[in-house]
């Protein structure tokens, strides 16, 4: 009926019943650990993710300066005047034959064929009044760039 059990006995028997109880909690604890550190893992990725979105949105957008001529003021973005003198210009223009050579907003435009491949619609006005931005347009890429900085917003 009774099992008589020593005391040695009962010590060892306690004892692997503790290990079996360490091992189990360690492995529960460490398992616990890993799925939060995936879900941290997840949660910077997203962020990474939507961050570098935003960035190449914006850079994207800031960069080109790719134009389309537009028949009607009503349809442009921005109502252009040429200037004959280079000292009347807001902006002077190089026209670059590559869409890879127009980059920044610093006058070098390429016109496209079609409005939906620019990045700003413009009309040519025939007075200077009715013009938002006066340009003059280079002979030499090394001569764009801005006269009066306060108008570069409208590039943008």
């Amino acid at each position: 009926m009774f099992k008589f059990v020593s005391a040695n006995q009962r010590l060892i028997e306690v004892f692997l019943i503790n290990q079996a109880k360490k091992s189990t909690d360690g492995y529960n604890f460490q398992q616990s650990n890993q799925l939060k550190n995936e879900k941290i893992m997840k949660k910077e990725m997203k962020t990474l993710f939507v961050a570098l979105g935003f960035l190449f949105l914006f850079i994207g957008s800031s960069t080109a300066q790719k134009v389309f001529s537009c028949q009607y003021k009503s349809d442009a973005k921005v109502k252009v005047y040429v200037a004959q003198y280079k000292s009347d210009a807001d902006l002077v223009v190089y026209k670059c034959q590559y869409k890879s050579d127009a980059s920044g907003n610093d006058g070098l435009w390429f016109f496209c064929d079609y409005k939906s491949d620019a990045d700003k619609t413009i009309f040519f006005c025939d007075y200077k009044s009715d013009a938002d931005l006066v340009i003059y347009f280079a002979e030499y890429k090394s001569d764009a760039g801005w006269k009066n900085s306060s108008k570069k917003s409208l590039l943008y």
